[in-house]
């Protein structure tokens, strides 16, 4: 799982930011059910959430000026596409409780969602 989100917290920002809804699409239908155990079953609850979430990452990297890959979309696309079923739900989890962790932490931030 640690490689996964490792990936995830050095994907592009702008990938991130806007491609944001179809990486959120792609939780929603294809690792529906992986999500639904490890996250809960209120889907539009976590589309709200994880799509703030993987916009936090981005916030994140502006922050602390991560060193990020420079990622094609289709690339991104297709690892979260391929994910396994449990590492995608781990994998959203994760990024669930990062976007909590980084949001309490005292940020001086808001997250606009376009």
């Amino acid at each position: 799982m640690c490689e996964q989100m490792n990936y995830v917290l050095n994907i592009d920002t702008y990938i991130l930011q806007n491609s944001h809804e179809k990486i959120t699409d792609i939780f929603m239908t294809k690792h529906k059910e992986a999500v639904i155990e490890h996250c809960g079953s209120d889907m539009e609850h976590f589309e709200f959430y994880f799509e703030a979430g993987l916009h936090t990452i981005g916030i994140w990297q502006m922050q602390v000026d991560a060193g990020t890959c420079n990622n094609e979309e289709d690339e991104v696309l297709r690892f979260f596409s391929e994910l396994r079923p449990d590492d995608a739900g781990k994998l959203a989890e994760s990024i669930l409780q990062f976007s909590d962790v980084f949001n309490m932490s005292g940020a001086d931030i808001i997250i606009y969602i376009s």
